[in-house]
């Protein structure tokens, strides 16, 4: 069976990064039960969740080509941009990529970390920690006591 285009074009974003960077934050922010959205002729993969009003809400997405980052959409983390600052405090600010200008194209990001050997551990507690914690409240699935 052939394989979808947005399939497809995952698997080559996926496969163009030797280190396994990319799938690792892939697998993690899929594993938290967030739907993937890729646009034709975009390098940027969406991972969005959808509430229970059917609302699609984009919490992360991963960016390939000359720099790959992990990057915050703005619609959703303008309003949680202290706990987003917070949660990127430690990474190192050259590791930073502005969202304006001629670095990026990307005006629909809050913030934008480039996803390398340096920032791979943080960047997967923070989608672990911070998106997860979105997710599930976003979700209606909060974190059960006792379980």
């Amino acid at each position: 069976m052939a394989a979808t285009y947005k399939a497809a074009a995952i698997e080559k974003m996926l496969g163009s990064d030797p280190s396994g960077r990319l799938k690792r934050l892939y697998d993690s922010l899929t594993a938290l039960g967030l739907k993937t959205r890729l646009p034709p002729n975009s390098e940027t993969l969406l991972f969005e969740i959808i509430t229970a009003k059917k609302q699609h809400i984009g919490l992360a997405a991963i960016r390939a080509g000359h720099t790959e980052v992990l990057s915050f959409p703005k619609p959703y983390w303008a309003r949680h941009a202290p706990e987003l600052r917070a949660a990127v405090a430690a990474i190192e600010d050259f590791h930073h990529i502005d969202t304006e200008g001629f670095v990026s194209s990307s005006q629909y990001s809050l913030k934008q970390i480039r996803i390398s050997r340096d920032t791979i551990e943080r960047l997967d507690e923070i989608v672990k920690n911070l998106i997860a914690s979105h997710a599930h409240k976003l979700a209606g699935t909060g974190p059960r006591s006792g379980g």
